[in-house]
């Protein structure tokens, strides 16, 4: 059984699978994680998002996360968002226009907070007690097959070391 950490893009989730679907928009990430990886362990789950700016669906949102909070293991890294004015070349300018001053609106925070724990980690520890956890973080084209074989391998190595065996 494998110790595995579980990364959720929280608006790439909710955008793919749950909007306009109402009944996977209380996705119960704890089960799901479990449910895709039924032989393994789930020792964390980490979500990554950021608060919404309407108010009607920040209540639904910041509901959303409180539930998320009661899931053994997971925790939130919740960003913002920021809005500006740009100007802005119009796709189809006329005679008399070729730019507009529009509102540039864009998350800050949660993509890059999500990109630096993309990583490949595994935890260790003596039999069921979870003692710490190994990561390798590389880039986007590493060999992941490889690398999550060497970190579970160097976990379980370790592993044995904190066990005395």
């Amino acid at each position: 059984m494998a110790r595995v950490y579980v990364y959720v893009d929280g608006f790439n989730l909710y955008y793919g699978s749950c909007q306009g679907r109402p009944g996977r928009r209380w996705l119960d990430l704890g089960a799901l994680s479990q449910k895709l990886r039924p032989a393994d362990e789930i020792v964390g789950i980490r979500y990554f998002s950021a608060w919404v700016r309407s108010q009607s669906k920040a209540v639904h949102q910041a509901t959303y996360v409180r539930a998320l909070r009661t899931v053994p293991g997971l925790h939130d890294y919740m960003s913002y968002f920021s809005k500006e004015t740009r100007w802005m070349s119009l796709v189809h300018p006329t005679a008399t226009e070729d730019q507009a001053e529009v509102w540039k609106v864009q998350e800050k925070g949660s993509d890059v907070n999500l990109a630096t724990s993309a990583l490949v980690s595994a935890g260790y520890g003596s039999g069921n007690m979870l003692m710490g956890g190994l990561a390798v973080v590389g880039p986007t084209r590493m060999d992941y097959p490889g690398t999550m074989a060497a970190v579970r391998a160097v976990a379980r190595y370790v592993g044995e070391i904190v066990a005395g065996r």
